[in-house]
């Protein structure tokens, strides 16, 4: 009895040192996305989040990359006292939203959660999953083990049977032919403390045409029940895309839920169609929840914005811009949803860091 003891003991100290070994293994091969090399470091996001305090959150931003290019926390928080987060990244879609936001309130019980809508409709036609693999994985490799990220996983293999749950757990399956091309950064690395804004500098030129109509004006004042008219059948890049809006849906009943206010926000983008902002709104009505869209004249004037000089690449505004939508949405917050300013230590200690980063953009 005891030498079989022995062997189970031996065998359960062999399987937690095989799990510690490939868990270092992942933790190198995994592919590192920092400010240092791409301008989308959706590392620094998520590794930046798990650093901050439990409860210490009360708006946090998710979606795709407007969301992550455009909302800068440490502004909002210098102008209004709001602590905020930015859990947006580079096309993500609306599961990886959901999951996150399930991950987030784990940690923190914000008041407000602010959602894009760039990804309710279709994006990638030919995907199942709205999105790419390889932009899953860049949003899902930090996110912690815990029943969310099984579910999540879960989930996104059912629907999408071309990715392996394996591969999640084990990421070193996929990601083994990384090792001829390891760097210092995939050893040991720093994340920036941009609490999940990606910044963007300078502005892309654009052509004489859209400098004078920088956008298409949308109309503020369409009914609801004037909407059957107005949508534009044929504009495909304006097609619902089913499988998101019932994530889009999972999101709002789960805040419902957990008594959170539900914000839905287009950023300036010529991707947005009339179609488009008025399928937004109905769908916004239809939960009794708001929809800002800054590509409503009204709304674009308010803030400030140039379409010119404010632009990066047509799609996303560049650190200028961000500040206007930033300090926009702070004082928007604070009016229409309550949102109160409180001192936190971490806000506090990156206010110089923040200027000192931006200064050497």
């Amino acid at each position: 009895m005891n030498v079989r003891r022995w062997q189970i003991a031996k065998m359960c100290l062999f399987l937690m040192i095989l799990c510690i070994v490939m868990g270092a293994i992942s933790a190198v091969v995994v592919p590192k996305y920092l400010v240092e090399n791409t301008d989308w470091p959706s590392t620094s996001t998520f590794k930046q989040f798990y650093e901050m305090d439990e409860d210490s959150i009360d708006v946090l931003f998710i979606g795709s990359s407007s969301m992550a290019t455009d909302i800068m926390p440490q502004e909002i928080y210098d102008e209004y006292g709001i602590t905020s987060y930015n859990l947006g990244t580079t096309e993500q879609n609306l599961i990886v939203s959901y999951y996150w936001l399930k991950e987030a309130l784990r940690f923190q019980k914000p008041k407000v959660v602010v959602v894009d809508n760039q990804m309710m409709f279709t994006f990638y036609a030919d995907e199942e999953l709205n999105f790419k693999e390889p932009g899953q994985r860049k949003d899902f490799d930090y996110m912690k083990w815990s029943k969310v990220k099984v579910e999540a996983v879960h989930d996104i293999c059912r629907i999408d049977k071309s990715q392996s749950e394996l591969s999640y757990y084990l990421p070193f399956i996929r990601y083994h032919d990384r090792w001829k091309e390891l760097v210092k950064r995939d050893f040991k690395y720093e994340t920036t403390k941009l609490y999940g804004y990606a910044p963007l500098v300078g502005e892309t030129p654009l052509e004489d045409n859209a400098k004078s109509e920088p956008y298409t004006p949308l109309r503020d004042d369409i009914r609801i029940e004037d909407a059957a008219q107005i949508i534009d059948e044929t504009d495909v890049d304006s097609k619902r895309h089913e499988l998101m809006i019932s994530y889009m849906d999972k999101i709002i009943s789960l805040c419902k839920e957990q008594g959170i206010s539900v914000l839905i926000l287009s950023s300036v983008s010529p991707t947005e169609t009339e179609t488009r902002h008025v399928i937004t709104k109905q769908f916004a009505a239809g939960h009794g929840i708001e929809f800002l869209d800054f590509n409503v004249k009204q709304l674009y004037e308010q803030a400030g914005l140039d379409y010119v000089t404010d632009n990066y690449d047509r799609r996303h505004m560049n650190v200028e811009g961000a500040k206007k939508i930033s300090s926009f949405m702070g004082g928007y917050l604070m009016e229409h949803y309550g949102v109160t300013p409180r001192e936190h230590h971490a806000f506090e200690e990156t206010k110089g860091y923040f200027e000192e980063f931006l200064s050497r953009q």
